[in-house]
């Protein structure tokens, strides 16, 4: 196992993040393809994330970002590049995505490393972030 700078739970996040494109869909669905069409690892990667969904409104369809805190930002921003191949520049990582849409509609997932001392997450006290892109909010939120 190679530890990343920063601790163990960045470790840890990663495989969760890995492993939910693994497990089955909480809907029943699973995760059919995943087809990575990156052309060098210092180009965006464009995934296809094609799986069976509902089609009812209020529903996420994709993750919008994936945000983590760490001691040592620039550390474990590297530790991601050379370990895990994802193409960094100054903002962080991005990976662009169609949707299984009719015409295929494109969205991009944002992934950023954020020194500890950052008040970006606030109010939560939790050292990572996960954003989803759903396909309406006011009906997604009328479900809560």
């Amino acid at each position: 196992m190679v530890k990343a700078p920063g601790g163990p739970s960045h470790y840890y996040t990663a495989l969760a993040v890995f492993a939910l494109l693994l497990l089955d869909a909480p809907w029943g669905g699973s995760v059919t393809e995943i087809i990575d069409t990156r052309r060098s690892w210092a180009k965006t990667r464009k995934c296809c994330i094609l799986h069976d969904m509902p089609e009812s409104k209020g529903r996420v369809i994709g993750i919008g970002g994936v945000f983590l805190k760490s001691p040592d930002q620039q550390g474990l921003s590297r530790w991601y590049a050379e370990n895990l191949g994802i193409p960094l520049d100054a903002y962080g990582g991005k990976f662009e995505w169609l949707s299984r849409d009719t015409p295929p509609r494109e969205h991009l997932t944002a992934w950023s490393v954020f020194p500890n001392a950052s008040t970006y997450f606030d109010p939560s006290t939790a050292p990572f972030m996960i954003n989803y892109i759903v396909d309406d909010l006011d009906a997604l939120l009328s479900k809560l």
